[in-house]
């Protein structure tokens, strides 16, 4: 026994969309210039940060992983080589 087959939509298909793309006007020699200059100075601030983020990770980390790891172990060697 033969089904009918599902009717079509009697909706349109949507317009075209534009194209994926679009040709923009060649930049000038000087505007690449100040681009590259751009990208370069973002890049330089970007690598400045972990070296300025270093030093409070330090001053915070330091300390603590020395009260947390050195002292406990300091005490526990004192207390093994006095008794």
């Amino acid at each position: 026994m033969r089904t009918p087959s599902s009717p079509r939509s009697a909706v349109p298909s949507p317009a075209p969309s534009a194209p994926a793309h679009r040709s923009w006007p060649r930049s000038s020699g000087s505007e690449r210039s100040l681009a590259r200059h751009a990208r370069a100075e973002v890049e330089d601030r970007a690598r400045a940060v972990g070296v300025r983020a270093a030093v409070p990770l330090g001053l915070c980390l330091l300390p603590s992983f020395l009260v947390l790891g050195i002292v406990p172990l300091a005490v526990s060697l004192a207390a093994t080589i006095t008794h």
